[in-house]
């Protein structure tokens, strides 16, 4: 039986713990009520975060042009990018380079041609007797040695020179554009193509049903013992949140039939039901995503969560409407997930995660909105 997907629920976890050991992006939801986007948008707009131009880059490439002395320099050793190949993680070869590190997944021909030294993958190699068809090789290109005329080094250079010597598709983004100037003549030569990121398609949706974000009376998500009782108000908790996950997922997705409140479908046809909360009345409430594409950075996603976090603590919408969420889609052919997990896909490459922030019901109540925090991973994934 196939493993299934795991999906770890935390309260009141850092989102910086979250969003920064994440490296490989593409796809970012922010979720909030229509009227309190309403209110914050052009403050949002105008911040540090979305006013500065922030672009990713096509290119195609062989490995050797990472190793070259111009790139090498300004984008590794003194500069911070990141960057993937096209291609399916647990088939062909795959390249990836962040925080300085090139890390190349490579079948068991490639392997043995390059001639590097690595180790077998983590997932990959499968099979009844469990053979190596797969190897991972780790190149730490800010080590000092690093450098031409290096012996170890120029080993690499001539392995990229000769054998894995074939163009490849990359994503590209350098993390420290926004502090000089956008246009490289080094990409131009290149032939990379750009494409905004800041840039958002925003939509606004019809008007939905919105859960409760309380979590039912006498429920916790943790402790309280070993009694029947308290692992009955666990499960009960446990319910809940991933009610309030599944709604979010729906939400995000258009919204979903089943979500917005003019919806009558036969319950015959259709199980799903959103247990009603205290925002909407009877008419529901109007949502507004904002989704952002390519390859994007976790600093650039965790500065648009505190800007919004910011924006959102500073004004006053009424009824508790002050909640948002940020939905991020990491890359399935990525190699690492979180802080260098191993990653695959064979059997599902989910990696990604959901912030929810919910304000306090009591508004005298000084404490800090409570944030639930949703890590979804596939099954051949270390992080799990």
């Amino acid at each position: 039986m196939t493993p299934l997907p795991k999906c770890y629920i935390s309260v009141h976890k850092s989102p910086e713990k979250t969003i920064s050991p994440h490296p490989f992006n593409h796809l970012v939801d922010l979720l909030l009520p229509t009227d309190l986007y309403q209110l914050i948008s052009n403050d949002s707009e105008s911040s540090s975060a979305l006013s500065k131009p922030l672009r990713c880059y096509r290119m195609s490439i062989p490995l050797s042009v990472i190793v070259e002395t111009e790139f090498l320099t300004k984008y590794i050793k003194t500069g911070n990018v990141v960057m993937l190949s096209k291609g399916r993680i647990d088939i062909d070869n795959v390249f990836s380079l962040n925080d300085g590190i090139l890390r190349l997944s490579l079948t068991k021909e490639a392997y043995e041609k390059a001639g590097l030294t690595g180790q077998p993958t983590r997932f990959g190699n499968t099979g009844p007797k469990k053979r190596h068809n797969r190897h991972l090789v780790e190149i730490n290109l800010r080590d000092p040695a690093m450098l031409h005329g290096k012996k170890g080094f120029d080993r690499i250079v001539w392995s990229f020179q000769n054998k894995l010597n074939k163009k490849v598709d990359f994503l590209f983004c350098d993390l420290d554009q926004q502090k000089s100037p956008i246009d490289c003549p080094i990409l131009a030569a290149l032939g990379a193509t750009p494409r905004q990121i800041q840039v958002p398609e925003v939509t606004a949706s019809s008007p939905v049903k919105v859960p409760s974000f309380d979590s039912p009376p006498g429920s916790v998500p943790q402790g309280g013992g070993t009694s029947l009782e308290a692992e009955y108000n666990r499960e009960v908790w446990r319910d809940w949140a991933m009610h309030v996950y599944e709604w979010l997922a729906l939400a995000n997705w258009g919204p979903a039939d089943r979500v917005i409140a003019a919806d009558n479908i036969d319950s015959y046809l259709s199980t799903y039901a959103v247990d009603h909360g205290e925002y909407e009345g009877e008419t529901g409430m109007g949502l507004t995503r904002v989704r952002f594409r390519g390859m994007i950075p976790a600093a650039w996603i965790l500065e648009v969560w505190r800007t919004v976090e910011k924006l959102v603590s500073s004004v006053s919408v009424g009824n508790r409407k002050g909640w948002f969420s940020l939905t991020v889609h990491g890359f399935e052919n990525s190699l690492i997930s979180w802080d260098k997990s191993a990653h695959g896909s064979m059997t599902g490459g989910e990696n990604g995660y959901t912030l929810l922030s919910i304000p306090q019901k009591d508004e005298g109540n000084a404490e800090a909105a409570k944030i639930l925090t949703f890590e979804v991973v596939g099954s051949q994934d270390e992080h799990s």
